[in-house]
């Protein structure tokens, strides 16, 4: 689980390769893409990524604080 202080919504995203980047957004009755294909936007979108994942709460954590593992 990934908490954060900021009060917007994580990108949602597909790093491709290292040229590309798939950006998605739904309404809930459709789907939009955008393609990003620059080596600068991968970078920033892993970084952006990694950045989410630096502050995720580890499985373990997450199993035990929600009793998952006591089924």
């Amino acid at each position: 689980m990934v908490t954060t202080s900021v009060s917007a919504d994580p990108v949602d995203m597909a790093i491709v390769d290292d040229t590309g980047v798939l950006l998605l957004s739904a309404d809930g009755n459709s789907v939009s893409t955008q393609m990003l294909k620059e080596v600068e936007a991968v970078d920033l979108f892993r970084d952006y990524y990694a950045s989410w994942w630096a502050s995720s709460e580890t499985l373990e954590s997450y199993a035990e604080r929600t009793g998952l593992m006591n089924a």
